[in-house]
């Protein structure tokens, strides 16, 4: 097959995903990442690599290390030390038995300190351990500038993170399940037999704006300022939103500005069964035809890794009636192939022009069938009656 890259005749297939202005967002957080939660690419930064206090988003890490280590119905018994950490907490008394599943809710939901400590404590058996078990999940994952210090985030002039690592580690956390789902819960119910406790979410774009926004972390301590990691999923799209060290209305704008702008750095590409293509280059004689999809075909791709397309035409095999396959556009995106859609003519591809030897062909063909027009005339016609009469016999 002859292959042609396909390029301005394709043109008109692309449309942006979005009218968004591409301006780059202005931002009141002094760090700031939108990354492509698919691919984990990275679409905008602000001092993304920038060393920061991260607050309770801290408790994602520790939301995974307790899914990898702990089943939800397992107990976890709060130690005095757990009991006594400060708000924002859930009131845990030192004894409390609580199951892995509450504690996720807790953490997520509530962002409860004294559960991030007795989290901590059950699955490695001190805060200084589970530290190190952090730490070496952070290295694993590729957070380069990351030191954790405590399980819940409260202050500590060592415990430290940047805006690029905290949506690594979104990232990350997504690929659990119940993470994912705990994210996007609006109210939990935890079974506590003294005093069942309503949680509810804390993340304020779940409830205004769910077909959005799935789900986030925020956090806050005084030298953290407040700190927001957002995941929104919109047309199939997956992007981790990241703003730290600003005030609670300036995170919640931040996000949406990074939310914005990632969606414009997306293109669609659309293509619609029976849209013409390219002409099929029929060779001298015979009339070219335009090609056409026999399929559509529709996806969304980041900018960053742009759609290519390349058509293979059928070798030449005389004439060619209406409907046939004379080609295959295949599409590709990132080295990976997408779609291979065949290529049709409607019209069929014929001789233009009559050679000198179907013009002698047809010409035999007329005089034959004159000939036998006249000698079939000439046996039905009755001889004249005195010609009868002359006839012997």
């Amino acid at each position: 097959m002859k292959i042609i890259p396909l390029g301005l005749a394709a043109f008109l297939l692309f449309s942006p995903l979005t009218a968004h202005a591409e301006q780059v967002p202005t931002l009141s957080g002094q760090s700031a990442v939108v990354m492509d939660g698919t691919t984990g690419d990275i679409l905008f930064t602000k001092e993304e690599d920038v060393k920061r206090y991260p607050a309770s988003l801290t408790k994602l890490m520790t939301a995974i290390l307790l899914l990898e280590h702990k089943k939800p119905d397992d107990l976890l018994t709060a130690s005095r030390l757990a009991a006594s950490q400060e708000p924002t907490n859930i009131s845990l008394r030192a004894g409390e038995k609580m199951t892995a599943k509450d504690a996720l809710y807790a953490l997520l939901l509530h962002s409860a300190n004294d559960v991030a400590v007795m989290v901590a404590e059950n699955v490695a058996g001190s805060v200084s351990k589970f530290a190190d078990m952090m730490n070496a999940k952070a290295k694993a994952l590729g957070m380069k500038n990351t030191h954790f210090v405590t399980p819940n985030g409260l202050h500590n002039p060592n415990h430290y993170s940047t805006a690029k690592d905290l949506a690594i580690l979104t990232r990350a956390a997504l690929q659990y399940p119940q993470i994912k789902e705990a994210l996007h819960t609006k109210t939990y119910t935890m079974k506590r037999s003294y005093d069942p406790k309503e949680l509810k979410n804390q993340n304020r774009l779940l409830f205004e704006d769910p077909e959005t926004y799935w789900g986030g972390k925020s956090g806050f301590t005084d030298q953290a300022g407040t700190c927001l990691t957002e995941v929104a999923n919109e047309n199939g799209i997956l992007l981790i939103a990241v703003t730290l060290k600003t005030t609670l209305e300036g995170a919640y704008d931040d996000i949406e500005k990074l939310v914005a702008y990632g969606y414009t750095q997306y293109d669609t590409f659309t293509l619609r069964k029976g849209q013409s293509l390219i002409e099929y280059p029929a060779p001298s004689g015979f009339t070219p035809q335009m090609m056409y999809t026999a399929d559509g075909f529709q996806t969304i791709y980041p900018r960053t890794a742009p759609i290519e397309k390349q058509v293979e035409l059928k070798p030449w095999n005389g004439p060619v009636p209406a409907g046939t396959e004379m080609g295959t556009l295949t599409i590709i995106q990132d080295g990976k192939v997408l779609k291979k859609i065949p290529l049709v003519v409607q019209q069929p591809i014929t001789s233009n022009k009559t050679s000198p030897v179907s013009g002698t062909i047809v010409i035999l063909l007329l005089t034959t069938l004159m000939m036998v027009r006249m000698r079939s005339a000439f046996r039905k016609k009755p001889l004249p009656q005195e010609m009868r009469e002359s006839l012997p016999g």
